[in-house]
């Protein structure tokens, strides 16, 4: 069977949504969700996503997330990468590192300057040009061990859910 690593295509954007679904084990209550952050990033969509194709059978997928970024003050595009993810039964083979490979070489010739992406393991990713660049740090505390707060009756709980894996 031939592999090949290309943008995905509009009329695949079901088999994309399965393989990203099945590959984080999402729950087939949040299968909408899951496919509508395909669609409702601005700039994203079924073009942005890359794919490894074995057989015609999606194996393993990404998306871009184009943006922009200020650099010394300059706007330069930047490509996030997201929703890096490979069938179970095709892990391990190599297939997500020759997708990241393609794409980031891909992404230079379309003018990129740079990329982030919040890993699962920064040792994997820093193989692929990846570096520590930032931390993010998620807090749970109790309302009421905050300090009193003047404008108190104007916060709200937010439990909005964005890109779980």
């Amino acid at each position: 069977m031939s592999v090949d690593i290309r943008s995905s295509k509009e009329e695949e954007l079901e088999e994309l949504v399965d393989v990203m679904c099945i590959s984080f084990r999402t729950p087939p209550e949040d299968r909408e969700w899951r496919r509508n952050t395909i669609e409702a990033i601005p700039g994203m969509g079924v073009d942005n996503a890359r794919v490894v194709t074995l057989g015609g059978k999606i194996i393993s997928a990404l998306l871009i997330i184009p943006a922009e970024i200020l650099i010394n003050g300059f706007k330069v595009k930047m490509g996030g990468i997201g929703g890096v993810c490979t069938l179970p039964d095709y892990r391990r083979r190599g297939y997500a590192g020759e997708l990241l490979r393609y794409t980031v070489k891909e992404m230079r010739r379309s003018g990129f300057i740079t990329s982030i992406l919040y890993p699962f393991s920064f040792a994997y990713y820093r193989k692929f040009g990846w570096e520590l660049a930032s931390n993010v740090c998620l807090y749970r505390i109790n309302p009421s061990d905050l300090p009193p707060f003047r404008e108190k009756e104007k916060v709200k709980e937010y439990s909005q859910r964005i890109f779980q894996q």
